[in-house]
């Protein structure tokens, strides 16, 4: 195994410069998403693409399952391979190709890769535990596997499997979430403060992100448009960090925690409510400062 040659680290983005004031707030318009299934009693969204297609889990007596739900309908997915009990879909890209992960019977976790109704299973080449966690439109994915000595995020590039890790000083267990078509990635690390930090690579190089609010970051997504969304509640744009609000009937700003965004600024959020989590699309309406 080689490990990408991805030392440099940059203190900014190249799209984060400073511009005019930007609002505080991103105004969404919020519905909520239930798998229609008999027996579910929890949905979770975790990746859509720019054509309003979503994937994500579901759970029931029988234990986890994946889902796409493209133009209103909803169809489960279920990894075939022996052994095979809980699977969940956490990304799309425009060409459909769904990833995700799965579940075996004695415990261990693997990631898989939908195209074209044929599942391919891509684990890490040492033994651990793998997930898939994003795609874009070049077939290429990124996610996080466990071995021996810790978490490590992974870039998956036609069949060649490349591991990354951040170099800060003091940073251990990568993990990477989210890639666009431009090759941007985002994902986090722990720190020698053991606290979670954010960071994007892009073209080679690292570069810090963490949300001035809260002690702990964690990036989730990132669109063609360089819109980053991720606990706790923020999207990223222009060098500026925002909260999601939306209107009386969504749930409070504090209790959601955006997962995924689209090029049309569409986001999927993780949210409280009085039945536990809930998946939630939040269509943006206004912006205001």
């Amino acid at each position: 195994m080689t490990n990408v040659h991805l030392l440099a680290v940059i203190p900014l983005f190249s799209f984060a410069s400073s511009r005019l004031p930007e609002p505080s707030e991103s105004e969404y318009a919020f519905t909520q998403i239930s798998a229609p299934f008999d027996g579910s009693d929890q949905t979770l969204a975790y990746g859509i693409n720019d054509l309003g297609w979503i994937v994500g889990a579901y759970h029931d007596p029988g234990g986890d399952h994946g889902y796409l739900l493209k133009q209103g309908q909803f169809t489960p997915i279920n990894v075939p391979f022996p052994g095979a009990i809980d699977t969940e879909a956490f990304g799309i890209n425009l060409q459909g190709h769904i990833v995700g992960s799965y579940q075996t019977s004695d415990g261990s976790l693997h990631a898989f890769l939908l195209s074209r109704d044929r599942y391919t299973a891509i684990d890490a080449p040492t033994p651990g535990e793998t997930f898939a966690r994003g795609i874009n439109i070049q077939g290429e994915i990124v996610g996080g596997y466990r071995d021996v000595s810790g978490d490590h995020g992974f870039l998956w590039r036609q069949g060649v499997f490349t591991p990354i890790d951040v170099p800060f000083a003091g940073a251990h267990d990568t993990t990477t979430l989210g890639i666009n078509s431009l090759g941007q990635i985002v994902g986090g690390y722990t720190g020698d403060d053991d606290l979670l930090h954010g960071f994007v690579l892009q073209q080679g190089h690292f570069a810090p992100l963490d949300e001035p609010r809260v002690t702990e970051t964690l990036p989730y997504g990132i669109n063609n448009r360089e819109q980053i969304v991720g606990t706790i509640n923020f999207i990223f744009e222009h060098g500026h960090f925002k909260q999601l609000s939306g209107t009386p009937e969504t749930p409070a700003p504090n209790d959601v925690n955006p997962l995924a965004i689209n090029d049309l600024g569409v986001v999927l959020v993780s949210a409280k409510t009085a039945a536990g989590d809930a998946a939630f699309l939040g269509v943006p309406i206004r912006r205001r400062f």
